[in-house]
């Protein structure tokens, strides 16, 4: 029987980032993965909570950013998870967190893993045009067009190099650049499912 996940994702970026790895870091015969975009890292906790009591999904992941991790908003979200489930180890087993956000995780592709591609969003617009189709003439502002060719421009071997690109980073999330995902991308390709964290 396939292990069902279901991931709580803050926004349209981390929704299009999940898109990808559906289509190309999946074992699907292992595991069934549905997600949703709730807006805003704001509607986490609320989220979480609803489907906690319900016990409908056996795996619950959340995806958000940490952004700044010494001014970082995240740790109101991480607080208020603690709050309901008692112990912040468990918040931290279920979080998947990228620093500054999930965009990094996309720049790994292009740049050598200590490198910090802030939190100015036009900033990214140069790399982002000369290495995806269809990127549009406007500054990046996680436009659906945008995003779309983000997500075209992806395929099974650069979907692998990203990984291994990831792979490279920090794994710690209060590293800038970090990240923890890389242990729940790997498993989601995995027919062994003893890394998944059951609360």
């Amino acid at each position: 029987m396939k292990k069902r996940i279901h991931l709580i994702a803050e926004g349209a970026e981390e929704e299009n980032f999940l898109d990808i790895v559906s289509l190309y870091g999946l074992d699907g015969d292992t595991y069934e993965l549905s997600y949703e975009n709730v807006g805003g890292f704001g509607k986490i906790p609320a989220r979480f909570s609803y489907y906690f009591s319900m016990e409908r999904f056996e795996y619950i992941y959340l995806m958000y950013d940490v952004d700044n991790f010494e001014t970082c908003a995240c740790l109101s979200v991480m607080n208020a998870l603690e709050r309901i489930l008692g112990d912040m180890k468990k918040v931290e087993g279920i979080s998947l967190l990228t620093n500054p956000n999930t965009m990094q995780l996309v720049a790994s592709l292009f740049f050598p893993p200590d490198h910090k591609i802030g939190l100015k969003k036009d900033v990214y617009t140069p790399w982002l045009k000369a290495n995806f189709e269809n990127f549009g003439p406007k500054n990046y502002g996680a436009h659906q067009k945008q995003r779309e060719a983000i997500k075209n421009g992806f395929d099974a071997d650069r979907y692998e190099k990203m990984l291994e690109c990831i792979g490279k980073m920090s794994h710690d999330y209060r590293d800038y650049p970090g990240s923890n995902i890389y242990p729940f991308l790997k498993g989601l390709q995995s027919k062994s499912t003893k890394w998944l964290y059951r609360l």
